[in-house]
C-alpha cells in the first residue's frame, strides 16, 4: 500500500510542476520560489562572502519555519514572530 501512496505523491508532483511551467510559459506566471530554493542559490552567488559561516547558521535555524513557504507568503508578521521566537531561544538574529 505504501508504494502506491508514494507512486501517487510523485504523479501528484509531476503535475503541479507541469501545471506550473504551462503557466509560466503561455501565462506569463512568475515561477513559485520556496525560501529554500532560494536560499540555495544565494547560498551559490555569495560563497565568497567572509560572513558565510553566520549566515548559514542563521538560514538552517530558519529552515523548519520557512523552508517550505512560497517567498510571496512570507509576511512581515512571520519573520516578527520568528524574531521573537528567536531572542526566546538564545538565537543571536542578524542586524
Amino acid at each position: 500500500m505504501g508504494g502506491v501512496r508514494k507512486k501517487q505523491e510523485a504523479q501528484d508532483l509531476h503535475d503541479r510542476l507541469k501545471a506550473e511551467g504551462w503557466r509560466v510559459k503561455n501565462l506569463g506566471d512568475k515561477p513559485r520560489y520556496t525560501l529554500q530554493k532560494a536560499v540555495v542559490r544565494w547560498f551559490r552567488e555569495q560563497c565568497r562572502k567572509k560572513s558565510i559561516a553566520d549566515d548559514k547558521i542563521h538560514l538552517r535555524w530558519l529552515d523548519p519555519y520557512l523552508g517550505g513557504l512560497i517567498l510571496p507568503s512570507i509576511t512581515r508578521d512571520i519573520i516578527d514572530n520568528l524574531v521573537i521566537r528567536g531572542k526566546q531561544e538564545g538565537v543571536a538574529m542578524p542586524r
